[in-house]
């Protein structure tokens, strides 16, 4: 890295720990190998988009419409309405145009409530934690339940809970927030 393609009109880097990606019309594209993709598109594209990564209108609350125009009831049916047969893939459509998505996954709320303490995902909304300041720029209600989510269908996985934490902290520092130092030799320790 850095790779350029396309005479110039896309370039690939390593900045930090992600993999980004830049088109000469503004999107951006961060991954980080692991967990975490964050899309950015210049203003110009204001309500001119739609699909997995929402319709860019200001109001997150319509932001799960499906190709039809509709809203879909839950994240799976809204990641399967989007969904495209790939000929010859060994991939095959999760739902059926017309049927049912309805495999939510459930966590036992005793789960729950453990994922959501402090030691946990809790981390991220604590008023009082290394992440506080960030509460203002990134809401951390929605990371917080991708996090305990994430955490019950993964049995715990220390990996699984750092890389959400993670994600969250590059969310603020992209907003232009300041973290406090969260790992620690007990949390998500390097």
């Amino acid at each position: 890295m850095p790779v350029v393609l396309a005479e110039g009109r896309v370039r690939a880097s390593q900045h930090g720990s992600d993999v980004v990606i830049e088109t000469d019309f503004g999107l951006r594209v961060a991954y980080d190998l692991v967990y975490n993709v964050r899309v950015t598109i210049p203003g110009n594209y204001y309500q001119q988009l739609c699909g997995l990564c929402g319709n860019y209108n200001g109001n997150p609350k319509d932001d799960f419409q499906k190709p039809d125009g509709s809203q879909a009831g839950s994240s799976n049916e809204f990641g399967s309405s989007w969904e495209e047969a790939v000929p010859g893939s060994p991939c095959a459509p999760t739902c059926k145009p017309g049927g049912s998505c309805d495999t939510e996954l459930e966590c036992k709320p005793e789960l729950q409530e453990k994922y959501e303490q402090q030691q946990f995902c809790g981390l991220l909304t604590s008023p009082t934690g290394p992440l506080a300041a960030c509460h203002k720029l990134v809401d951390p209600q929605g990371p917080l339940k991708d996090c305990v989510f994430d955490l019950c269908v993964g049995g715990g996985n220390e990996s699984i809970l750092c890389s959400n934490v993670h994600a969250y902290v590059s969310a603020c520092q992209a907003a232009g927030g300041h973290v406090e130092p969260w790992r620690t030799e007990s949390f998500c320790r390097e």
